[in-house]
């Protein structure tokens, strides 16, 4: 029997089921999905107020040590915002727990590459004037300051903590012992400005930070979800094949349609360890109205509510990884394979399939019959029946990929995250029902940055009027894929078809109130 489910990456079309018919690969691209604390602090831009003082450069490893000893010897934690400071603080424990140091800005700053707003032209760097209307060699009786600062040499600023830290007044009478602040030198002049808490999560947003707040830095670090690193390696990995992937849950999701017994919604399971290499082991379309719920799908298609909640394309694709498994263990130990037949209509509707299949496909009443976790539709039943695609003694899912066409809702995204997948790529944003997306996202791939809410007072539909409309006008996005409260992470990508394959893909589109 040809396999399908092998990834082989050169091919243009994926045969299946004994030559019957083969599928066209979709190509497209991968957009990783940002997490909801990614987006929460893209868009908040949330500010605190620190210190800041003016230092001779000649003194500042003096004053940086001894602002550090001050800072060790306080009553709260150094470069943290007190919790128990003001309200305000508490307010904001949850973020500041992840943005504790001053380690994403600047400490030391020449005065030239302060932002706009603080007072730094006061030309103390250039040789021909100090910016008071002397020129250099000269005394300005006007302003000793000046001329203090210039005999010293260059100056700095020194972010020195933030302001719930320690009293302006502790700050400004610790610095003033130190030798660069006593007479004649000038007593320090201690300011207040804000500065970003959180760090940037991306190159342009620090250069913004920069010029509106103080100098920041980006480390391609990401503090509020996976690393860019990991997420770009694991892309890299999973690329190559996916559009192979999507390929074969667009064909589950057509069969099911075709047969009557689901929505246009499909999932590929994909084991990346196997010995021979990616493949699949478990493909199934939704299967929501097959057998006893198939009665229901003419009152309430219209809403799309409705049908076995159990049959979503991903719970099916789940439960036929487990019985799969233990399937193989019963064959591996000699033990009668044991299978019931599958949940399916009273008049089976799927084409191509054989005397076995057809009997297989015959409605299940009674105890079990909601769990469809047996295959329905000849692409199902080809990959179910592949015998060396899947070992016997995995643990749930882990280490398995899931490929789906459309955004799995909240149910369906908890299983996911409960069965311990490792990555999951979905095609179609679910903007009412979704659970992976943490803010709402466009066609294009682009990201709003939504993410409790988004209305429109548009109107429009898929014949190229504005996506916005068929948008709810209030709904939460929960991005459950990475979630720090959660003892589970994955990570998560959107396909995005090429321009030429997205007409063709138009075809598979839903309500966008369905859940999957």
């Amino acid at each position: 029997m040809s396999n399908p489910c092998k990834s082989r990456e050169d091919d243009d079309t994926i045969p299946y089921a004994n030559g019957r018919s083969s599928i066209r690969l979709r190509r497209g691209r991968l957009v990783a999905l940002r997490t909801k604390d990614e987006v929460k602090a893209s868009a908040s831009e949330q500010t605190v107020p620190a210190y800041i003082v003016r230092i001779p450069q000649k003194s500042a490893n003096e004053v940086l040590k001894y602002v550090a000893i001050v800072l060790k010897s306080s009553p709260f934690p150094s470069f943290r915002p007190a919790e128990r400071w003001d309200v305000r603080a508490r307010a904001v424990d949850s973020v500041v727990r992840s943005a504790r140091h001053l380690q994403h800005l600047r400490r030391l700053v020449k005065p030239l590459d302060l932002p706009a707003y603080l007072p730094h032209g006061d030309a103390i760097d250039c040789l021909e004037g100090d910016g008071t209307g002397t020129t250099q060699g000269e005394e300005n009786i006007l302003n000793p300051h000046h001329n203090a600062v210039r005999r010293d040499s260059l100056s700095l600023y020194l972010l020195i903590c933030y302001s719930s830290v320690l009293p302006l007044s502790t700050v400004t009478s610790a610095l003033a012992a130190l030798p660069a602040f006593l007479p004649p030198n000038p007593a320090p002049d201690v300011l207040t400005v804000p500065v970003p808490l959180n760090p940037p999560c991306s190159e342009s947003q620090a250069q913004k930070w920069t010029s509106e707040y103080w100098p920041t830095m980006y480390k391609r670090h990401n503090p509020f979800g996976p690393q860019p690193s990991a997420v770009a390696k694991a892309e890299s990995e999973i690329y190559p094949s996916a559009g192979r992937w999507m390929a074969l849950a667009s064909q589950a999701a057509e069969e099911a349609w075709e047969a009557g017994i689901g929505e246009k919604v499909g999932a590929v399971v994909v084991d990346r360890k196997s010995e021979q290499g990616p493949q699949a082991v478990a493909v199934a379309g939704d299967g929501r109205w097959n057998g006893k719920f198939g009665a229901e799908r003419g009152a309430v298609e219209e809403r799309g509510v409705g049908g076995n909640a159990m049959a979503h394309a991903v719970m099916r694709a789940i439960g036929m990884v487990a019985r799969r498994r233990k399937d193989v263990a019963a064959r591996s130990s000699r033990v009668p394979k044991q299978s019931s037949p599958p949940l399916a209509s009273d008049e089976p509707q799927a084409a191509g399939l054989t005397a076995t299949e057809r009997e297989h496909m015959k409605p299940v009443e009674g105890e079990g019959s909601h769990f469809a976790d047996q295959p329905l539709t000849p692409l199902e039943h080809h990959i179910y029946n592949l015998d060396d695609t899947i070992p016997p003694n995995g643990y749930l899912c882990l280490d398995l990929e899931i490929y789906i066409t459309h955004e799995p809702c909240v149910m369906c995204s908890m299983a996911i995250l409960h069965s311990r997948f490792g990555k999951v790529v979905f095609g179609v944003p679910m903007p009412q029902t979704g659970g992976m997306a943490a803010e709402a996202l466009r066609p294009d791939g682009s990201n709003t940055g939504e993410i409790e809410e988004e209305g429109t007072d548009g109107k429009g539909d898929d014949d190229g009027k504005s996506w916005e409309a068929e948008l709810p006008e209030k709904r939460p996005y929960y991005g459950l894929f990475w979630r720090r409260e959660l003892h589970w992470r994955l990570l998560a990508w959107r396909w995005l078809d090429d321009e030429q394959q997205e007409e063709e893909q138009r075809g598979t589109k839903v309500a966008w109130d369905l859940h999957f």
